[in-house]
């Protein structure tokens, strides 16, 4: 699908009205309307090569999948390649290249998420950051003295107020 104004998107055609084309990407799916496409030319997408390389290995062949998911990483079709990749580790457990690519990380020749392999490593979530605990206690300590200032200042804003106040008031 050719945008007007350069650009262009390719996928597989779901859906195709006088308003708007539905192309499928392999990892969701889009819906242009037709006032921004300048031209539509109708060919394989690898969404489609990608289902007929598939539909051609046999479930066990392991080298197979391994090449059709670096094929379909090649091509952006990162959820076929992750599900050509899955089906390796279902064929050969320790396979290095889809740990790799599925995430894993290698600890210690053990095969962790990468959330486990932090965790085997010391490491601690801290508002969404993976940390030492020596850097967790300096940022709750930074935190705390942060807030203890915020509370002096305000505490020093509300009494020139009330000061200024009873200088009104007088």
């Amino acid at each position: 699908v050719y945008l007007k104004g350069g650009g262009k998107f390719t996928g597989r055609i779901v859906e195709k009205t006088e308003e708007k084309v539905v192309v499928d990407f392999g990892d969701g799916v889009m819906g242009i309307t037709m006032d921004r496409v300048e031209r539509i030319e109708r060919g394989l997408s690898p969404l489609d090569e990608y289902e007929a390389r598939a539909a051609k290995l046999s479930q066990e062949d392991v080298n197979g999948w391994r090449a059709l998911a670096q094929w379909a990483a090649s091509k952006g079709l990162s959820r076929q390649a992750r599900l050509a990749y899955q089906r390796v580790l279902a064929l050969a457990p320790n396979d290095p290249e889809a740990r790799q690519a599925l995430g894993f990380v290698n600890v210690d020749g053990r095969w962790l998420t990468e959330e486990d392999s932090y965790r085997a490593r010391g490491f601690v979530k801290y508002q969404g950051e993976w940390m030492t605990p020596a850097e967790v206690q300096l940022a709750k300590s930074d935190a705390a003295r942060e807030q203890a200032r915020d509370d002096a200042a305000k505490r020093a804003s509300d009494a020139e107020f009330t000061a200024n106040m009873d200088r009104l008031r007088a």
